[in-house]
């Protein structure tokens, strides 16, 4: 299991990972295997946040940190 480099991540605050075998090795959010890219374009197709985390069972500020390091990505 990797994290990626996000700036400003502590080592308390890591929420993405990419894991061997989980979604090819793409970015997801931490013990779900939900890749942030999936989040980040339903929330770019007008999904709220709350319904989002509601959908994966995820908690609303890792749903908030998913489509804020793809957003990071898509900026660099």
């Amino acid at each position: 299991k990797v994290w990626p480099l996000v700036k400003g991540q502590s080592e308390n605050d890591k929420v993405i990972s990419m894991v061997f075998g989980v979604s090819a090795g793409r970015p997801t959010v931490d013990g779900t295997g939900v890749p942030v890219m999936m989040i980040w374009q339903r929330h770019q197709a007008g999904e709220d946040i709350e319904e989002l985390a509601d959908d994966y069972d995820i908690d609303v500020p890792k749903v908030k940190k998913a489509i804020e390091y793809i957003e990071h990505i898509k900026a660099a």
